[in-house]
C-alpha cells in the first residue's frame, strides 16, 4: 500500500504545483498582457508611433469584440538605464505576456530567438533581418513600393534631373533595380553606387560631387549608421544636395525631404494587430504583415537652405518668421513647425 499512497502523495502534489502556477500565470497576464519593447535610443525618435500605438489599444476594436485594452494589460520596457536583454527575457518569464511589442531595430534585436510569443514589429525598417524562419512575427511594413515615393519628390522638385544614391546589393538590389527602371522612364540619370560596408559610405558621396541633384537614402542598414548619416547630411548641406530620407525622423538632423511610412498611422495599424492577436483563440494563426502607409514631408528650413524652389505639385504652409537672431523657434536650427506634410 506505501507505494500506492506514495505515488497519490506525488501525482497531488504535481496538481497542487500546476494550479499555483497557472494561478501566478493568471495573475501576471490581467497586468501585463502585452509587454512594449522599446529600444533605449530610440524612444524619442518612435514618440508618435508609439502614443497612436497606445490610443489605439484604449479605443478597441467593436468588430473584435473587444472595446478597449486597459492600461494594466500594457507594461512598456525600455531597453535604457543599464537593462539588458537578459533582464528583458527574466521578466517575460515572470510576467508570461501573450504579445509582444518591438518598437524599432533595436527592440527586435533583444527579442531575437523568442519564439513562443507572438511579436508585432513597429517601426523597424527591415524586419527580415530578424526574422528568420520565425512564425511568430506580424508587424507593420515600412517597405514601401519605391514608384509613389519617387513620384513624390520629382512632383515637388521637377529641376532634380540627377539622382545618387549608395546601397548594399545583397539587402536592397531588387528595389535599386526598380528605381533604375523608374528613372530610365523618365529620363533621370541614376547614379548607384554598390557598398558592402559601411565605411565605404564617405568615400562614394565624395565620388558624386557635382554629379547629382538629389540623394536618395534607402533604408538599408549596411548604408544607414549614426556615422554615414552625419556623412550624408553634412555632404548635403556642404554641396547644396537635397537629400531624400525614408523617415521623417532624419529631418530634425538635416535632410530635406522624407517619403516613407506615416508614424501615426503606423502606430494605429500596429495596435489593430495587437487587438486581432489578443481576440484571437491560442494557437490561431497570426494576422498577415500589413504594409504601412505613405506620407511626404519637407523640411522648410533646409530647403530654403539649399535653394530648392517647390513646384506647385508639392504645396506646404509658409515658412514661419524667425527672431531677430534667425534661430528656429524654440531656440533649435530645425523647430517642428519647419516640417510639414507635402500636399498633393
Amino acid at each position: 500500500m506505501r507505494p500506492t499512497a506514495l505515488s497519490g502523495f506525488l501525482q497531488l502534489k504535481k496538481i497542487f504545483l500546476l494550479i499555483l502556477l497557472l494561478a501566478a500565470s493568471g495573475t501576471a497576464r490581467a497586468s501585463g498582457e502585452i509587454t512594449v519593447v522599446v529600444g533605449g535610443g530610440e524612444a524619442a525618435l518612435h514618440r508618435e508611433a508609439l502614443a497612436a500605438f497606445y490610443r489605439g489599444c484604449a479605443e478597441g476594436d467593436p468588430t473584435l469584440g473587444l472595446k478597449s485594452l486597459s492600461a494594466d494589460s500594457l507594461t512598456e520596457f525600455r531597453l535604457a538605464d543599464g537593462k539588458s536583454a537578459g533582464v528583458l527575457q527574466r521578466r517575460m518569464v515572470k510576467q508570461a505576456p501573450r504579445v509582444l511589442v518591438a518598437a524599432g531595430p533595436e527592440a527586435m534585436r533583444a527579442l531575437d530567438g523568442v519564439t513562443s510569443v507572438p511579436i508585432v514589429y513597429l517601426m523597424v525598417p527591415a524586419p527580415e533581418e530578424f526574422s528568420g524562419n520565425r512564425a511568430n512575427l506580424t508587424g507593420v511594413s515600412m517597405r514601401l513600393a519605391p514608384e509613389p515615393q519617387l513620384d513624390a519628390f520629382f512632383k515637388s522638385v521637377p529641376s532634380a534631373k540627377r539622382l545618387g544614391l549608395i546601397f548594399d546589393p545583397g539587402r536592397s538590389g531588387g528595389t535599386v533595380e526598380r528605381i533604375g527602371r523608374y528613372c530610365a522612364a523618365r529620363g533621370i540619370v541614376l547614379l548607384a553606387r554598390p557598398a558592402d560596408e559601411p565605411r565605404r559610405v564617405p568615400t562614394l558621396l565624395a565620388e558624386m560631387r557635382g554629379m547629382i541633384d538629389a540623394f536618395w537614402m534607402l533604408p538599408d542598414s549596411t548604408v544607414v549608421t549614426p556615422r554615414t548619416v552625419e556623412s550624408i547630411l553634412s555632404f548635403s548641406l556642404a554641396n547644396r544636395i537635397p537629400v531624400v530620407a525614408f523617415s521623417d525622423k532624419f529631418l530634425e538632423f538635416g535632410a530635406a525631404f522624407s517619403v516613407g511610412v506615416d508614424d501615426v498611422a503606423a502606430g494605429k495599424q500596429a495596435s489593430g494587430l495587437v487587438l486581432q492577436i489578443m481576440a484571437a483563440s491560442d494557437g490561431a494563426p497570426l494576422p498577415a504583415p500589413v504594409a504601412g502607409r505613405m506620407q511626404a514631408k519637407i523640411n522648410r528650413r533646409i530647403a530654403a537652405k539649399l535653394g530648392l524652389k517647390i513646384e506647385a505639385g508639392g504645396n506646404y504652409p509658409r515658412i514661419p518668421a524667425r527672431s531677430a537672431d534667425g534661430a528656429a523657434p524654440g531656440g533649435r536650427d530645425t523647430a517642428e513647425a519647419d516640417i510639414v506634410p507635402l500636399i498633393f
